[in-house]
């Protein structure tokens, strides 16, 4: 199973001139995005309303969380100057990119 990341930001919703959109009109738009995306596999990319997606696997979708979490504390912890817990935390960003890197998915944090 793979799950899909995006790297823009979302749209606001709140367009000058466009109307809410109905519940149904809703659930039938994610179901079709859900199709889109149901035939990617791992890696592959497309673009789905003007916006890239990657298919991802559970694996790395979790990588990609732990380090943007951990990218998250260290801007904080720099912050405040706990250098001690902030290597801690760098040791736990690398760990992530080196499973990225052997992943091929380095793309996905920003690194080309």
């Amino acid at each position: 199973m793979a799950t899909s990341h995006s790297t823009a930001a979302p749209e606001r919703a709140d367009h000058a001139g466009t109307a809410p959109l109905s519940a149904d009109r809703v659930v039938a738009e994610q179901r079709r995005i859900e199709r889109e995306l149901a035939v990617l596999s791992a890696g592959e990319s497309a673009v789905i309303n003007g916006t890239r997606v990657t298919a991802i696997s559970l694996r790395v979708a979790d990588l990609l969380d732990r380090y943007q979490a951990a990218s998250s504390r260290c801007r904080r912890l720099s912050a405040v100057g706990d250098f001690d817990r902030l290597l801690a935390v760098q040791d736990e960003m690398r760990e992530c990119r080196c499973q990225l890197a052997a992943a091929g998915c380095l793309d996905l944090i920003g690194v080309a």
